[in-house]
């Protein structure tokens, strides 16, 4: 939910005429804007805001053609709307981006159609690459990659590297200590009496920690040359001449390749996320950064660790992994008009006794109907379920938490509520509605949990499992808790049409009120 002001809050609820413009800034260029009263104005725009992904089309007057001599690919835009108070008064939306320019010629006149697509649209376009780790040689040793700030494995035995700077290949043969590997030239061999291009690489017969590219075309001779092997020096060979370039010299690039990124045995969901969103993540270091707003955590973000649970394999795109990190928790993401990732609770787990609570985490009761509650002051719960009440802003002591019943907007007919032109009701099944989590098969030593819809199981039971790497039954059964959860507020319960709200946003609590 965005905060809106006072005025702008009224001038919404007396539902006046809606303003609307999009200003466009590119570095380097003047900033342009586009609006409902500007010279070329605006003649329609459609805006889809649907979970994770943004995309608006925008038309304008070009009649004068001041909209065709500009390029306007590749600015940032940002759609705001508002209402007339005192003053024109508006509130901006998610920055996006501007991918399409489209001249049109309409009944006569010349219009400009702009479309423009969120960050989470293009997390949707940023796929993985294979680079598993990156860095830079400290020392140079023949047939070996050391890098004194690295943290190689066992585990990149086979990997290949790729010297950035020489644009040559390697393979790792051995691993030898964690800033330290064997590494031998990808390439065939040389034989002899051979015609060569420009361009060519060759290995020698026996390996000595460099690669030879072909720089002057010709024939190889009748037996192997005494390769140089000086970085940067010629060998001879028949009407051939080889350039040798050592397979890693202090000082120059590589990057580690692999057909999967396995993540850190320590690294927390959390943390992928911010390596993920932040390009951190070697695989994804071609990758805009992104920063992550942690609004409010959940008790699985931080604690929940997948070790080898948690790939990234080349082609599998930022925002399809960002999802599945959040999956086995309760937080869901947004991207809001800061430009930032925002990452806060988005439904409620059941209340229970005797439990550390923190300000922003919400819940739904036991027994007491469908409202979600918002703890406003952290503290233990008591060890019987509070009474609560129903009324919006209502406080609930339960123990040394405070709960508050709090929605973003209310929709109805009274003279506060945002006004609301048709709703309904939903019933149907959660579907599936039970969720068993347990440890992977291989594993030393196993652990299981369940969650269950009751309402749903009763009357038309589906089950899934899933397979994680685990900790304890505990933690097992908080991972299921929040998924058939998650389930469960997929499970529409209603929908409504009203005039536009301004400050709404995806993931809003907002209440829908019975009507009089």
């Amino acid at each position: 939910m965005q905060t809106l002001s006072a005025t702008l809050l009224a001038a919404q609820k007396a539902m006046g005429d809606i303003l609307y413009k999009l200003v466009l800034t590119k570095a380097g260029e003047d900033t342009i804007t586009y609006g409902c009263d500007t010279t070329n104005r605006i003649l329609d725009m459609k805006h889809w805001d649907d979970d994770w992904l943004q995309t608006v089309e925008v038309v304008i007057d070009d009649r004068e053609g001041n909209v065709t001599s500009i390029n306007l690919i590749g600015y940032q835009g940002v759609v705001s709307y508002g209402y007339h108070t005192t003053s024109d008064e508006y509130i901006g939306q998610a920055p996006l981006k501007v991918k399409a320019q489209d001249l049109r010629y309409i009944d006569g006149d010349e219009v400009c159609v702009l479309s423009l697509t969120g960050k989470g649209n293009q997390m949707e376009e940023d796929k993985a690459s294979a680079i598993n780790k990156k860095g830079t040689a400290t020392s140079t040793s023949a047939k070996h990659l050391v890098d004194t700030a690295a943290t190689f494995e066992s585990g990149d035995l086979g990997k290949k590297v790729y010297n950035s700077t020489d644009n040559t290949w390697a393979r790792v043969s051995a691993y030898v200590s964690g800033t330290d590997l064997v590494i031998e030239a990808v390439a065939s061999q040389w034989v002899a009496v051979t015609a060569y291009i420009v361009g060519d690489k060759r290995k020698p017969t026996v390996e000595n920690g460099s690669v030879y590219i072909c720089s002057t075309a010709g024939t190889s001779g009748g037996s192997e040359p005494s390769w140089s092997t000086t970085d940067g020096a010629t060998t001879s060979d028949g009407t051939v001449t080889w350039t040798c370039y050592n397979l890693i010299i202090s000082g120059e690039s590589y990057e580690l390749h692999a057909t999967e990124h396995l993540a850190n045995s320590s690294d927390t969901m959390k943390t992928h996320i911010n390596a993920i969103a932040g390009a951190t993540m070697p695989c994804f270091s071609h990758c805009e950064v992104i920063t992550v707003s942690w609004d409010v955590e959940d008790w699985l973000i931080d604690t929940y660790i997948p070790s080898d649970g948690f790939k990234v394999t080349p082609g599998q795109s930022r925002l399809e992994k960002i999802k599945e990190a959040l999956a086995p928790t309760a937080c869901d993401g947004r991207i809001e008009s800061d430009g930032y990732l925002h990452i806060f609770m988005t439904y409620a787990r059941a209340w229970q006794a005797n439990f550390n609570y923190y300000v922003g985490e919400i819940v739904k009761p036991i027994t007491g109907g469908d409202f979600i509650y918002t703890c406003t002051t952290t503290g233990v719960s008591g060890s019987v379920e509070p009474t609560w009440t129903l009324g919006a802003d209502d406080t609930i002591t339960d123990n040394s938490v405070v709960w508050t019943l709090q929605y973003d907007y209310k929709y109805g007919r009274e003279s506060d509520d945002h006004n609301i032109y048709q709703k309904s009701t939903i019933r149907r099944i959660v579907s599936p509605n039970k969720v068993i989590v347990h440890s992977y098969p291989d594993m030393e030593e196993s652990y299981w949990g369940s969650a269950t819809e009751p309402d749903s199981y009763a009357l038309l039971p589906k089950t899934v499992t899933q397979q994680m790497r685990l900790t304890s039954d505990t933690q097992a059964e908080n991972i299921a808790k929040a998924m058939i959860d998650r389930l469960a507020r997929n499970n529409a319960t209603g929908q409504g049409r009203f005039p536009m709200n301004v400050g709404q946003e995806i993931y809003d609590y907002v209440l829908l009120a019975e009507e009089d």
